[in-house]
């Protein structure tokens, strides 16, 4: 058995625990979490014990392409611009920047990431890294030819994906078990081309030199996927920064579970997804990074503190939840994410000079962690 004191535990899973004390076995499963005892002959760590985070959607090969797409003209031109960037980038350049993104993860303590993947690039890599990884073999027209080892298959968008497809995509994840995902609701252009098939991405689809794939649905996506049944506990709904009250009513309804990703939709479209309204309504979302052409970092820490900056009525407890304990129960790993007996989550320490009076608050606000014990024991 190893234990661990320090000034303060925050679980994720319940009040931080003030000189508290977590008993991890050698595979890193946590055994008891407590307050010190005065038997203890442990010296404390001074600052704050927290579990490894969890970051629910990223893009990492799209990390070679930080830079090359504008800021704030939505998302058909944030498209635009990523395809440019995709022609102009050699796969050495984007193998090498998926490596250091991989890195960059696992030093801003990521336990476990939801990526979305088109080339398979970053696979090896998150085993190499020991960061574990539920990776979405996202295709546009239809089933990938050669589906990717360890990798579940993913619609890309209601508006790129013929309808056949995301159902496909979403009944194999239901009936494996595992989980899909897929971009809903993510700006107005969205709309506006469900609906009538006009606007910006009309525009896109020219700029591929590609035809639209399906019938226009003539409604948004949130009720069109609904209908198609492909809403549901087995798809990650990805984004929902355009989501209407009627809309979140539905996503509700179904369990959909929802990931935000809040400085990718200000960076694309100048608007971040209503937090406040999603809590108020019995949501638990989870927190995602999306890439690097959209976002500045892969830390979902920055992400809670961003969002703190816009929302700073929302508790910074849930924020830390958002970041870790919520992004693992919408990925279906509820062993990650929360220091809790029989999880095994990894831990990371943020250090402080003196113990903090709201460790979640400082957490949130100051201070970068490092890692203790890593998903799986290590030190």
């Amino acid at each position: 058995m190893r234990l661990i004191a320090a000034d303060w535990v925050v679980t994720s899973d319940g009040p931080p625990v003030r000189s508290g004390v977590v008993v991890t076995d050698d595979a890193g499963t946590i055994v008891e979490v407590r307050p010190r005892r005065e038997s203890d002959d442990l010296d404390p760590l001074r600052g704050v014990v927290l579990p490894g985070l969890v970051n629910a959607h990223a893009h990492v090969e799209g990390s070679a392409y930080a830079g090359k797409v504008e800021r704030g003209g939505g998302i058909a031109a944030f498209g635009q611009g990523w395809m440019a960037a995709r022609r102009e980038t050699s796969f050495d350049d984007v193998h090498r920047a998926a490596r250091a993104a991989v890195d960059a993860l696992v030093d801003c303590g990521t336990a476990l990431v939801g990526d979305v993947t088109n080339t398979g690039v970053a696979l090896p890599m998150f085993a190499d890294a020991g960061v574990a990884a539920i990776v979405f073999h996202e295709s546009i027209g239809g089933p990938p030819d050669a589906p990717f080892d360890r990798a579940t298959p993913a619609a890309h968008t209601p508006w790129s994906s013929p309808p056949e497809w995301i159902v496909a995509a979403y009944r194999a994840a239901a009936e494996s078990g595992a989980l899909t995902s897929l971009h809903v609701a993510e700006h107005a252009d969205e709309r506006r081309f469900l609906l009538d098939g006009d606007g910006p991405i009309r525009d896109l689809f020219r700029f591929a030199g590609a035809a639209v794939p399906f019938p226009i649905p003539g409604r948004p996506s949130v009720p069109y996927l609904a209908d198609l049944g492909a809403l549901g506990p087995f798809a990650l709904a990805v984004h929902c920064a355009d989501a209407t009250p009627a809309e979140r009513s539905i996503l509700r309804e179904r369990r959909s579970p929802v990931v935000l990703c809040p400085r990718s939709n200000d960076y694309i479209g100048g608007r971040l997804p209503d937090l406040p309204a999603f809590l108020e309504e019995g949501f638990r979302p989870a927190l995602g990074t999306d890439s690097l052409a959209s976002s500045p970092s892969l830390d979902v820490l920055e992400e809670a503190r961003a969002l703190h900056a816009v929302f700073p009525e929302i508790s910074c407890a849930t924020l830390l939840a958002m970041s870790t304990a919520w992004g693992a129960a919408a990925m279906g790993r509820p062993s990650w994410g929360a220091i809790r007996p029989g999880a095994a989550p990894g831990l990371l320490l943020a250090p402080a000079v003196d113990a903090p009076a709201d460790p979640e608050k400082w957490l949130v606000e100051t201070c970068p962690p490092r890692w203790l014990v890593r998903p799986g024991g290590a030190g």
